[in-house]
């Protein structure tokens, strides 16, 4: 080990890493709810001198670009990872908004999938700063927001032209799991059209919903091509094809979200009614909630959760 690396080494602390993944954890950022997270962040990176770009990547939804610049003429590195969450389950033993380290485990909602992992990549990027190690190329911090909706941030981010010469994405695998190789992607919008008529008289009517059945079942069969690699461990495996609901795919429309008749696959444009929505930490109505979170809240902590 060179004596850059000890240097750098020096400056980590687990004790500040657990306490940085724990105030993730306290800010509930399911997707399309992350901006308090990436606001959270913003405030981190500029106490601490990086160059900073909040991101408005859909009206209201935010997500947080941090910059450690180099001295120029090296290689530039971006530590990526994702701000949303996967959805709370209901047989959680303990809040899952407080975090609970027990052992040489830390508990709490998205911890695993991943702010664990984006913990670990912040305070890599603190070692090197507190160490004066001052790198050649730019080290870039991309806490990204839509990851669970197919990468809405990074890909958000790539649009407007940020590019690295590498990337590291934090994902839950272990540090004894590198991965190097990505399975591949395919998008595709299949349309199928039906003949409605009178629910009292079906007769000569087409079931869209019935021919997209069949088009879901085919897809399951297909067999995709590929070229094996010979630097990866799995190159015989491939992984089958599924079938995903796109956000991102109505996003880019620019005609009306469409709703579609059973019986016709016709168009129409949608109309959304107001809904009262419940808060997603404690399930109650706006009116009782007590969450920090919620906009209007009494409260400045967290209430306890029963489940």
């Amino acid at each position: 080990m060179d004596e850059l690396t000890r240097a750098v080494l020096r400056h980590v602390d687990p004790r500040e890493l657990v306490d940085l993944a724990g105030a993730l954890i306290r800010i509930p950022s399911f997707k399309t709810e992350e901006t308090h997270v990436a606001l959270f962040l913003e405030t981190f990176f500029r106490q601490r001198g990086y160059d900073v770009d909040l991101q408005e990547i859909e009206p209201g939804r935010c997500q947080t670009i941090a910059t450690l610049r180099g001295t120029g003429g090296g290689a530039s590195l971006m530590l990526n990872g994702h701000t949303d969450i996967n959805a709370l389950t209901m047989r959680w033993r303990r809040d899952p908004w407080t975090p609970s380290l027990e052992g040489d485990r830390l508990y709490g909602h998205g911890v695993q999938n991943m702010k664990g992992g984006l913990a670990s990549i912040i305070m890599t990027a603190e070692a090197i700063r507190r160490s004066g190690v001052r790198l050649a190329g730019d080290l870039v911090v991309a806490c990204v927001a839509g990851e669970t909706q197919g990468g809405e941030g990074t890909h958000y981010l790539m649009e407007r032209g940020l590019r690295t010469d590498a990337a590291v994405v934090a994902e839950p695998f272990g540090a004894d799991h590198l991965v190097t190789v990505h399975s591949g992607i395919v998008h595709m919008a299949i349309h199928v059209y039906g003949v409605t008529g009178h629910i009292g008289r079906l007769e000569g009517t087409v079931n869209a919903v019935h021919k997209m059945t069949a088009v879901v079942q085919a897809l399951r069969h297909v067999q995709f091509r590929h070229t094996p690699r010979p630097d990866s461990r799995r190159a015989g495996r491939r992984t089958p094809p599924s079938v995903t609901a796109s956000r991102r795919a109505r996003a880019r429309s620019r005609s009306p979200s469409p709703t579609a008749s059973p019986t016709s696959g016709g168009v129409a444009p949608r109309r959304r009614r107001p809904r009262k929505m419940r808060c997603r930490a404690c399930t109650a109505w706006p009116t009782s909630c007590a969450c920090p979170t919620w906009p209007g809240s009494r409260a400045t902590n967290t209430a306890p959760l029963a489940f």
